[in-house]
């Protein structure tokens, strides 16, 4: 069957759209971006936004962080959380996840009891990473990640 010069056009056009599509969408995936960042602590919980939702009756002790004995242990629990990081630089964006993970704690503890959580540490692809100081987030083109595990206790008031 012997295609009109219409149909013949159309089908090198509909062909050559479907090659680039392809090799846009290949090269894009090649070029992923999933870089393991460190920023403060600090830094993040002193942004006004973490000012305004963290709850101030939880206390939070990162990493090996000395603190009270404990009258109750209630367990473990992992918080991960991701944000957009189209529109927004490194640093911003993994603060917001890293605050989102925190408040996903804090919220944990509230339905525990707890008024502590203890012995918090960033998770990195399966390794734990404890630090008094700083956090891990893993930072793509897309998107940004949190991960964080914390132990939850009821220390004396």
């Amino acid at each position: 069957m012997k295609l009109r010069p219409f149909a013949r056009r159309f089908t090198v056009i509909f062909l050559a759209s479907f090659v680039f599509v392809a090799l846009a969408l290949g090269s894009r995936i090649v070029s992923a971006r999933d870089d393991r960042l460190t920023f403060k602590i600090k830094d993040a919980l002193e942004h006004s936004t973490s000012k305004q939702k963290l709850d101030p009756g939880v206390h939070l002790y990162f990493g090996k962080r000395a603190h009270p004995k404990a009258q109750q242990d209630l367990g473990d629990f992992k918080a991960a959380e991701k944000t957009r990081a189209v529109g927004r630089n490194d640093q911003e964006a993994c603060d917001w996840a890293f605050l989102s993970a925190v408040l996903k704690l804090q919220d944990r503890a509230h339905s525990l009891q707890a008024n502590a959580v203890v012995d918090i540490v960033s998770l990195y692809r399966n390794e734990t990473i404890a630090n008094e100081t700083d956090y891990v987030c893993s930072a793509g083109s897309m998107m940004s990640g949190v991960s964080l595990q914390g132990h939850f206790v009821k220390l004396p008031k």
